[in-house]
């Protein structure tokens, strides 16, 4: 019953153009992908690139 009212979910956010490209969880995209194809992107164009990772895990109270 979730599988089907997940693909009912996401046909309808799709069809109604409802989801923003940064909107990864109901989208097939690729998060991981997007980053690293946009610092290489960046690096090809000899521009600088800085990263900063955040582990939000406590403010969201995750287990981990």
């Amino acid at each position: 019953m979730e599988i089907v009212t997940c693909q009912r979910l996401q046909q309808h956010l799709r069809m109604c153009n409802m989801l923003t490209s940064e909107q990864y969880g109901f989208q097939d995209n690729n998060a991981t992908y997007k980053l690293i194809n946009s610092i290489y992107e960046a690096q090809n164009n000899k521009q600088y690139t800085a990263y900063i990772f955040c582990d939000i895990t406590m403010a969201l109270d995750c287990e981990s």
